[in-house]
């Protein structure tokens, strides 16, 4: 393709050039022509004006004279028609020469494409964060902690509930079955830990069944701290065709008596004993 075009800008190079000589040679041919005085019209020759200009064209064929420093001017044309020359025509075809094919050179790589092809940063992982929540159960309040994956958490400020209880320690069931948390343990998921609370003086209520009932149910309470008396089915004691109806310290009845729900200030152990009423 590039032999080709290159081919055809030699010869409309060479086309140019022959036009350019012919418009020059003839514009030549007028401007030389209309500038001498004794040019006449071709349409105007007829053998009156031969006859009257041949003895001007006469004089105008003998030898000049020269004068001393004077150099001679060139010979003015003769007048007439000035001749049309035509160069010959160029035959582009017969000049044409055979240009040879120069090989594609090879491309370099472009630069933005080396530089796409440079290998991608590696990624840097991101860590892995779990959240630990702390429930006190009714203690003063433990912000949760915000640990990487397979690190250790914070053991936290004891929290505080009152003074007639003590902390015992983080357990991962709320009910505290199992063992405590150890803060060496490395942490892997996130969860929650629930704040277990012993009594500093601990009490014991004993439930009894009373006559003619059946089961017996015992509570740990806190010396000094507020205690309700629990209800029939949390004790599980039952008489069949009577209800539950009070607790008294003594079996028949003639002790304290408590009523289901009642608050007490109790300090020492209690036992105490069914109450019942027909249904």
């Amino acid at each position: 393709m590039n032999n080709r075009k290159r081919m055809f800008e030699r010869i409309n190079k060479k086309r140019l050039v022959v036009l350019v000589v012919f418009i020059f040679m003839m514009f030549y041919a007028m401007t030389w022509g209309s500038g001498n005085s004794y040019s006449v019209p071709v349409s105007a020759e007829s053998e009156e004006i031969r006859e009257v200009l041949r003895p001007v064209r006469e004089e105008a064929t003998e030898e000049p004279v020269l004068l001393a420093g004077v150099r001679p001017r060139p010979s003015a044309p003769l007048p007439g028609p000035t001749p049309l020359v035509i160069p010959p025509a160029i035959d582009v075809e017969d000049d044409e020469e055979e240009i040879p094919e120069i090989p594609d050179r090879p491309r370099r790589p472009e630069r933005r494409r080396r530089q796409r092809e440079r290998p991608e940063p590696p990624v840097i992982p991101q860590p892995v964060i779990h959240r630990v929540d702390f429930d006190s159960n009714g203690g003063t309040f433990v912000w949760p902690q915000y640990v990487e994956d397979f690190d250790r958490a914070t053991r936290p400020t004891t929290p505080y509930f009152d003074e007639f209880r003590k902390f015992e320690g983080w357990f991962l069931d709320p009910h505290f079955r199992g063992t405590a948390w150890h803060f060496d343990n490395p942490v892997t998921t996130s969860f929650t830990l629930y704040a277990k609370w012993g009594c500093i003086n601990p009490v014991t209520i004993r439930y009894n069944p009373g006559i003619m009932g059946i089961g017996s149910f015992t509570e740990i309470a806190c010396a000094g701290d507020v205690y309700s008396m629990t209800n029939q089915a949390v004790a599980g004691i039952f008489r069949s065709g009577f209800r539950l109806e009070s607790w008294n310290t003594q079996i028949d009845g003639s002790g304290v008596r408590y009523g289901i729900g009642h608050t007490i200030w109790h300090a020492t152990n209690l036992e105490v004993y069914a109450q019942w009423v027909p249904n």
